[in-house]
């Protein structure tokens, strides 16, 4: 009696011992999964010169026990640490969230060295291979959707107006102020179910201002006319295509698009020589280096996706008119 008793106790201790390890595992969404997978992608193709011939995958879940979110996930090449995803519930972050829907989104963290994630995380043991999914190196099509606004003399009096509000931030003493015609931008993606690239317009409209005659300031607007601010430029900061408005360059401006967090952007003309590229770099150890270069750009220097799409950017950059002045007016006007 003894031994049985001894037996069925045994089994009860396994049984609260594999509850209990059950318990500490949890059960991930598969649209939280989808979320880091999509980002890890985006990040790969549009902020990261990938090897295809290295494996990426995606190390994880890894979560706390008595927090829900984030869900983390470690992005490694050839099992060495690149970034972190983490996944938020945007319900949880902002009170007016539609409860009824899933809303997540990724934000990655850059490690330097040593991972970030400490032993209050649990590790779901679950690796995600990447390369299968790679929709870049497949892609053949760029869909251009060409932009073709214009500013109408009706809203003249709106641009002076914010043009007023800020320029006294910059100097109290001018004469005469220039208002150039906006920088037409696009921001560019990968549609990843045609394994398409996207060209669209970003729906905002930047106007640059000139002090005396030198362009110190960019007024920015939303598509239907409603002021966003203005940004300042000094010597140190200015845009890269100042200059290719002084020398009426025709140009365009594209952002690459990486969600909620790296944004590359890129001067695109109709020559090569003048195209510039602001690219974000992310070696294996994971410390960001930024590359700036008015020079003729390198592969290495591009991102994969501007390397798909180069071609059609310049001829529609080629096919837009150098900025003109669009109004002028003085002091007291």
């Amino acid at each position: 009696m003894k031994t049985k008793r001894r037996v069925a106790l045994l089994s009860m201790a396994i049984c609260v011992i594999i509850l209990s390890s059950c318990t500490s595992r949890r059960k991930i969404n598969t649209r939280i999964q989808d979320t880091a997978v999509k980002y890890a992608i985006t990040f790969l193709s549009n902020s990261y010169d990938y090897d295809k011939n290295k494996d990426y995958k995606l190390h994880g879940p890894y979560y706390q026990m008595d927090i829900e979110y984030p869900v983390a996930y470690e992005l490694l090449e050839n099992d060495t640490r690149i970034v972190t995803v983490y996944v938020y519930d945007m319900n949880e972050l902002y009170s007016d969230g539609d409860r009824e829907k899933e809303n997540y989104f990724a934000f990655p963290y850059v490690f330097e060295k040593q991972s970030v994630l400490s032993e209050e995380w649990i590790y779901g043991n679950k690796d995600i291979k990447l390369n299968e999914k790679m929709t870049l190196e497949s892609v053949e099509t760029v869909e251009i959707t060409e932009e073709t606004r214009t500013t109408p003399e009706t809203v003249y009096d709106l641009i002076k107006q914010s043009c007023y509000g800020n320029v006294d931030f910059i100097t109290e003493k001018w004469d005469l102020i220039t208002v150039y015609d906006y920088v037409k931008t696009y921001n560019i993606e990968i549609n990843e179910e045609t394994k398409t690239i996207n060209v669209t317009p970003e729906g905002r409209r930047k106007y640059p201002v000139a002090i005396d005659g030198q362009i110190r300031m960019l007024v920015d607007f939303s598509d239907d006319f409603t002021p966003l601010g203005a940004w300042f430029m000094e010597n140190e900061n200015e845009p890269a295509y100042l200059s290719l408005i002084y020398d009426k360059t025709a140009f365009i401006v594209v952002n690459n698009w990486q969600p909620y967090y790296f944004a590359n952007s890129a001067v695109i003309t109709a020559d090569l020589d003048d195209c510039y590229f602001d690219k974000v770099i992310v070696d294996p150890e994971g410390i960001s280096t930024y590359i700036n270069t008015n020079e003729y750009p390198t592969a290495d220097c591009m991102t994969l996706v501007f390397r798909k799409s180069l071609n059609q950017l310049m001829e529609l950059a080629h096919r837009n008119q150098p900025i003109e002045i669009l109004f002028e007016f003085k002091q007291g006007q």
